[in-house]
């Protein structure tokens, strides 16, 4: 974005402008909105495991595999598609809607971070 308030458009993107300027950047994971909403919430860390999914993981905390959508949400910023995630990756998982932990390998999975992305 130019001071001007005009987006930065080359010659080569100007057909493509009006599907540019329709896109949402919080469905992208980018922009200030999309950080201030993370800000307002709070959230657990989880590390993925392997042969986890978002569904899995969504099931185990939340009680319904539906809720998997949540977690892509909230990590739309590291996440390119709700199937390809990795061992070892970290996660938001948000507090709001979350089963009691029912089982000691859980709490270990889940560790107290904060609101913010890092």
């Amino acid at each position: 974005m130019f001071p001007e308030k005009q987006p930065y458009r080359p010659e080569t993107l100007q057909r493509v402008g009006k599907s540019l300027d329709a896109l949402n950047p919080m469905t992208l994971g980018v922009g200030e909105k999309y950080r201030e909403m993370l800000s307002k919430q709070e959230f657990i860390t989880y590390k993925v495991k392997q042969r986890d999914s978002l569904r899995a993981i969504a099931r185990r905390f939340y009680g319904k595999a539906d809720d998997a959508s949540k977690i892509f949400d909230v990590n739309r910023d590291v996440l390119e598609h709700p199937d390809l995630i990795f061992a070892e990756q970290e996660l938001r998982l948000p507090k709001e809607g979350m089963i009691p932990e029912q089982s000691g390998d859980q709490q270990v999975a889940a560790t107290p971070a904060s609101s913010t992305p890092s």
